[in-house]
């Protein structure tokens, strides 16, 4: 049997979906849905095939502009929002995310 994620485990995935967002390899859209996965994993599996599938994505080609900068900015700031969010729901319904249990 899988071993339950702690909270380490869902920080170095939050960590991959962020690196990712910023390499231009997700959408702020594909980020949300991975966010949420990270933090309604039940295994550290599960954890695991999330990182791994964002370690197989490509960079996406940067713009000729400055525009890639500010996005790459936004998106950052709106996934913090959302992980601050998801975890505040969490503590909320009284599940300790840094519990390994």
């Amino acid at each position: 049997m899988t071993a339950d994620p702690t909270g380490v485990d869902r920080e170095r995935a939050v960590a991959m979906v962020r690196g990712a967002v910023d390499d231009g390899r997700i959408d702020l859209q594909d980020a949300g849905r991975l966010l949420s996965t990270t933090f309604r994993a039940r295994t550290r599996r599960e954890l695991d095939e999330l990182v791994s599938s964002l370690a197989l994505q490509r960079p996406a080609r940067e713009g000729s502009d400055g525009r890639a900068v500010y996005l790459r900015a936004a998106v950052r700031i709106a996934l913090f929002a959302v992980a601050a969010t998801l975890l505040l729901m969490a503590v909320l319904h009284g599940i300790d995310p840094l519990d390994p249990h």
